[in-house]
């Protein structure tokens, strides 16, 4: 085979397909792919096998069992799946998580003839811890279901519980289910008992549940109701139970038969299915640890990218403040300066005011001690003439005074010459 040969994909699956599955018939479909006519013969059969991938939903059902020598309780699982606060009677242990926002719906599914006091999810896992009483013993039956983007939360939680009717409850088994809205991740916990049960309680485990070929059962039942409500709902998308493995190995015997009717175009559009499946990436589950440290570390490297862009914009930030702040105190001196200004030539001209107040003060004042002046010359002047006046009155007084002497002394005399002539 050569190298050209050895690096089509194609040519190398088919080959691949000649010696797993030795038939005569695949020879005419190699002889197609060596010439590469494979792509130029795709039909609409071609093109539907292309959009396999495209048209595919999301399947994950992974089953386990809960163990006591895992160091596990069915209070505790029961508790996260149903965001519950719940103490183990048993070890005493606390659990909460009642914080936790994303709990969409959640119900404990009981069969006929179980006793309604199991409806309470914690009541009846307790009971379970105290019916098993082996250090080793096996508490639950418990399953992780991806639900389907495609659906609404309520679509989900009607296909779930019409599955776990069909399959769990309907069997003899409780069913605790919890749905999670975990924004683009909705999925559900579902937790099922071990034990048959009665209206007196549980009673002895029904080992053919522990069946390893009820989990395939399962999963095929679980994608049967899936695509069945796609068909309801007219949604052009499909889920598969089988891994990528065997869905190769039933397109190949697929293949097998149409090339053996001679249907060989519908055989070419098989095996391209094949080869898309060849080159599909598959993905496996990470352990809840494994994606808890993946997980944090891109948180971590989403953190520091953050930061860093924040120190960056703190920077930027700085920068501007800091030219800011240049232009802001030199506007500040400035207006400071300007301020100063004015204020000096307030205060020039508040003097200049002040000394043209003074100055008109001191003129008024000079004009009044002036004024004053002339008061007190004129009161001078009166007061001279009062007192020329009051000396003249004083002395017409005296004279008056002397005249009346006169005057008195001479009627004396004449009436002592009278008084003489008299007595002569």
């Amino acid at each position: 085979m050569s190298k050209a040969q050895k690096e089509n994909p194609l040519t190398r699956s088919m080959l691949r397909i000649r010696r797993l599955h030795a038939h005569p018939a695949l020879a005419y479909c190699v002889r197609i792919l060596k010439r590469g006519e494979l792509k130029r013969r795709a039909t609409a059969q071609h093109q539907t096998a292309k959009t396999q991938e495209e048209d595919m939903a999301l399947m994950h059902m992974q089953f386990k069992i809960l163990k006591r020598s895992e160091g596990k309780s069915a209070v505790y699982l029961t508790a996260y799946n149903n965001r519950l606060r719940a103490r183990d009677e048993r070890t005493g242990e606390l659990y909460n998580y009642t914080k936790k926002e994303d709990l969409y719906y959640s119900e404990v599914m009981l069969p006929n003839n179980a006793p309604e006091r199991f409806r309470d999810a914690v009541t009846l896992w307790q009971n379970i811890e105290q019916v098993e009483s082996r250090k080793d013993a096996q508490l639950a039956r418990y399953f992780i279901v991806a639900l389907q983007n495609e659906l609404t939360l309520e679509q989900n939680k009607k296909l779930l519980k019409r599955y776990i009717k069909k399959n769990f409850t309907d069997k003899g088994m409780i069913a605790d289910i919890a749905i999670h809205d975990d924004k683009n991740n909705p999925h559900a916990h579902i937790m099922l008992t071990m034990r048959e049960v009665n209206s007196a309680g549980f009673g002895n485990k029904v080992r053919e549940w522990n069946n390893p070929k009820l989990v395939e059962i399962w999963r095929k039942k679980w994608s049967y109701e899936v695509n069945k409500t796609f068909q309801d709902l007219n949604i052009k998308k499909g889920i598969s139970h089988l891994s990528t493995l065997r869905q190769k190995e039933q397109l190949i015997n697929l293949a097998k038969t149409q090339i053996d009717k001679g249907e060989f175009k519908k055989a070419e559009a098989t095996i391209y299915g094949v080869e898309i499946l060849e080159n599909k990436k598959v993905k496996k589950r990470i352990p809840r640890k494994q994606w808890m440290k993946l997980k944090n570390q891109v948180n971590n490297k989403k953190h520091i990218k953050k930061e860093e862009a924040k120190k960056e914009d703190n920077k930027k930030f700085n920068n501007i403040k800091n030219v800011f702040n240049k232009l802001f105190s030199n506007f500040n001196k400035k207006r400071k300066q300007e301020k100063e200004i004015q204020q000096l030539e307030k205060l020039k001209s508040d003097k200049i005011k002040n000394i043209d107040a003074m100055n008109n003060r001191i003129n008024s004042i000079s004009d009044l001690l002036e004024s004053d002046k002339l008061k007190i010359d004129l009161d001078n002047k009166k007061t001279k003439l009062l007192e020329e006046a009051n000396k003249k009155q004083d002395l017409n007084n005296n004279n008056k005074k002397d005249l009346n002497l006169i005057i008195q002394q001479n009627k004396k005399v004449k009436n002592d010459k009278k008084r003489q002539t008299y007595t002569i």
